[in-house]
């Protein structure tokens, strides 16, 4: 519409996504020689991902049937945070994912037959408060500014709500990791592997992948920083 972009996600990759296709565009239309340049465009660019629409399945497909393998990516996101820089700040890392289910389970019964009933939540309880103590000692979670890693527990699950008299033959404790590529996961999992053993529970790895990181001596990145440089004096 004019000058703006409408819809959903027009802050984050819509604009991105126009404007790679305008620039590709004109450079067709420029003529040869043609740039070494691709656009790849997915449905789904979480870390971790592994559908086959993915970031991750797509390049190795690609490196596989065609020896396409990128020497630099750029990844296009909103400009800035702020809404009114003319060019945003160049990101060369990126936190990776960790998603682990640390379950418990037990045996389904009737809570009124007697016996020793299975305490799972106790123990995904008992599990998170030593996971909580051990965290820090691996991960980069306090840091001055905003790089640093951050973890949650975004769910615990146990027996049906409302039903008191049939104890639940399983349970489930979500733990979502955002590691910065400094942190190291060998260290980190196997003290995660160490609580479970300690609370009779099995964990589940759904997502491990660390953090990355663009090497500084990159010559890509030091010629797109180079020309960004001459657009920025250009703009103002």
């Amino acid at each position: 519409d004019g000058d703006y972009l409408w819809g959903r996600g027009a802050a984050d990759m819509k604009t991105v996504v126009a404007s790679d296709v305008v620039w590709m565009r004109r450079r067709l239309a420029a003529g040869p020689p043609y740039p070494p340049v691709n656009l790849l465009l997915v449905g789904n660019e979480e870390n971790g991902e592994g559908e086959a629409h993915g970031t991750p399945h797509v390049l190795r497909e690609l490196a596989r049937e065609n020896r396409w393998r990128p020497e630099l990516m750029v990844l296009g996101e909103r400009t800035g945070e702020r809404g009114d820089e003319l060019l945003g700040e160049v990101c060369v890392a990126n936190r990776g994912v960790v998603r682990l289910r640390l379950v418990a389970r037990g045996e389904r019964a009737h809570t009124g037959m007697g016996g020793d009933a299975q305490d799972l939540v106790g123990r995904l309880i008992e599990a998170r408060r030593a996971l909580r103590e051990l965290l820090p000692r691996h991960l980069t979670l306090v840091a001055d500014g905003p790089w640093k890693s951050t973890a949650t527990f975004p769910f615990l699950n146990v027996g049906e709500s409302g039903v008191y008299n049939v104890s639940a033959p399983e349970g489930a404790l979500g733990l979502e990791i955002r590691p910065v590529p400094e942190d190291d996961l060998v260290a980190l999992l196997a003290a995660v592997e160490q609580v479970c053993q300690d609370c009779e529970l099995e964990l589940v790895r759904e997502v491990v992948e660390g953090g990355v990181v663009c090497p500084a001596d990159n010559p890509h990145l030091a010629r797109g920083r180079e020309l960004m440089t001459q657009g920025l004096d250009l703009l103002r």
